[in-house]
């Protein structure tokens, strides 16, 4: 059973780096998800991961606002 326990915690060090394989996973999406990466080109406001798969360097008003007149 130790042995299971232990190639989970060397696969989460892997895919979440040794500090953020302790927290629940939970904490660590949460985290990650809420992180500001980067800021829109035109109007400087902060973009989490979400939003930049999403819009790429821009947020949604401005997208909207470049690529569809709106």
């Amino acid at each position: 059973m130790r042995k299971k326990s232990n190639k989970k915690q060397k696969s989460m060090e892997f895919l979440f780096g040794k500090e953020n394989a302790k927290k629940s996973m939970y904490q660590t999406v949460y985290e990650t998800h809420h992180e500001i990466v980067r800021e829109c080109e035109y109007c400087d406001k902060p973009l989490n991961r979400s939003e930049v798969n999403n819009f790429g360097s821009l947020c949604e008003r401005c997208y909207m606002e470049e690529y569809y007149g709106r």
